[in-house]
């Protein structure tokens, strides 16, 4: 039995998340990188950049009892952080409610690239159609490739 996970009390249902730790290659010694779990991170040559699990009600209707399966959820924060390789200086880099970066990101020279999921208002939920992306964590530009037509 997996001790990484979630079991949410409003649904019962299981999520497993990472916990980061780094590895002394030379002493074999390992350590918490963060305390919380996270859904998705990178490396990068100063910092670990991380979406932290998060489990969040996006909807859950006024009379739940008889409507359960209309209940939203979601266990990806809505913030990135990033902190040093040693798990110091934690920082909020980039958060927008509105959009999800849960699978694979990368960061190179000060921009953030990721799938992105946008949130869905009249459904409650973030799409399930990913779109790439591109944001500068230091304006919070947020740009996506134009379609060929």
């Amino acid at each position: 039995e997996s001790k990484h996970r979630y079991v949410s009390e409003v649904t019962g249902g299981e999520i497993r998340y990472t916990v980061l730790f780094s590895v002394d290659i030379n002493t074999g010694e390992t350590k918490k990188v963060t305390e919380e779990p996270v859904i998705t991170f990178c490396v990068t040559d100063d910092a670990v950049y991380y979406v932290p699990f998060k489990y969040r009600i996006l909807y859950m209707p006024e009379d739940y009892e008889n409507n359960k399966d209309d209940l939203k959820v979601w266990w990806v924060d809505s913030t990135v952080y990033a902190c040093d390789l040693d798990g110091k200086n934690i920082r909020a880099v980039y958060s927008n409610d509105k959009i999800c970066c849960s699978r694979w990101m990368a960061v190179f020279g000060g921009v953030l690239y990721s799938y992105i999921s946008d949130y869905d208002e009249e459904e409650h939920y973030y799409s399930g159609k990913l779109s790439f992306g591109a944001i500068d964590l230091e304006t919070g530009t947020l740009t996506r490739p134009k379609k060929s037509e």
